[in-house]
Order: structure tokens, then C-alpha cells, then sequence
């Protein structure tokens, strides 16, 4: 009556454990992917749907501003307008450096923080008055915060102004 009781696991359900284990590490990564891919392509959008507008303001022959809310993900807080190598004590001086570190030479438009973006992190908008938008350096740069993945951007062209700036 005394016998104790032995738990053997066979090969074949260890190997089944461990199959099963590698499964949901695999699909767990292909999830993140794909939610990253989705990220990718928010950002995309945001970039294609803003240059158009901006081009739409820069071709038109009327003068005035437009209203236009984007989407981005949320884990982007802020889209920055930034003109080069100068640097302003305003209010967003704050993410100079950051931004700095992804000014290769043209991009004029950076997102933060930065590693939110991943690859995507900044661009060259054409057609943008940089220095009206940064107020001659006075706000450089100058910041948009996302609320909740919806970013609001007015672009403006005034009577004189060849090309729209950011409001």
C-alpha cells in the first residue's frame, strides 16, 4: 500500500512543450512586426497626405489657411519643424538636440520622439517656408503635439508669401 507515485513525461510530450513554447514566441514576434508595419504606415500617410496639401496651398493663386487633422500613433507626441544648425530658446528648444542628431542636410520636418519613429524619422517637406514657420529662427523648432494619434496643422499663405508655412 505504500507505493509512491511516479510522473513520467514521455519524449514525445516534452518535444510537444517545447513546440508549442517556440509557437507562441513566433507569433507573438509576427504580432509586433505587423503592429510596427501598421506604425510604418501611418507615418507614410501622414508624410504623403501633408506635402500634398502643402502643394495644393504652394499651387494655389489664392492666398489664406487651411485646417487639416492628421493621424499618426500615439507613441509619436510631438511632429517638429526645424530649420538646420539654428538654435532658439523657445519653448521647444528642448528637442533641438534629439532632432539635431537626424538633420542630415535637407529634412525640415522631424518626429518626436525619435526612436517612436524608428526609421521614419525625418523628411524634407518642399515647398515650406521653414524660416516663416520657425518665426526666423525665433521658434526653432517648432513642435505640433499629437493628441491621442490626431495631429491639427493650419498652413497658411499669405498676399507676397511664394510658399505656405506652417501656423
Amino acid at each position: 500500500m505504500n507505493k509512491l507515485g511516479q510522473m513520467k513525461l514521455s519524449f514525445g510530450m516534452i518535444f510537444s512543450i517545447i513546440l508549442i513554447i517556440i509557437f507562441l514566441t513566433f507569433a507573438v514576434y509576427g504580432i509586433m512586426k505587423f503592429l510596427n508595419i501598421v506604425d510604418a504606415t501611418k507615418i507614410g500617410k501622414f508624410k504623403g497626405d501633408l506635402q500634398t496639401d502643402i502643394d495644393n496651398m504652394w499651387k494655389n493663386p489664392t492666398y489664406g489657411e487651411e485646417d487639416y487633422s492628421y493621424s499618426l500613433p500615439p507613441k509619436i507626441t510631438h511632429v517638429c519643424f526645424m530649420e538646420g544648425s539654428i538654435k532658439s530658446g523657445g519653448k521647444d528648444s528642448r528637442y533641438y538636440d534629439d532632432l539635431q542628431f537626424n538633420y542630415f542636410g535637407n529634412e525640415n520636418m522631424f518626429f518626436y520622439p525619435v526612436e517612436a519613429a524608428e526609421e521614419l524619422r525625418s523628411f524634407e517637406m518642399k515647398h515650406l517656408n521653414i524660416t516663416k514657420t520657425t518665426k526666423e529662427g525665433e521658434r526653432n523648432p517648432y513642435c505640433i503635439k499629437n493628441d491621442d494619434g490626431k495631429v491639427r496643422i493650419i498652413i497658411e499663405k499669405n498676399y507676397g508669401d511664394r510658399l505656405p508655412s506652417i501656423k
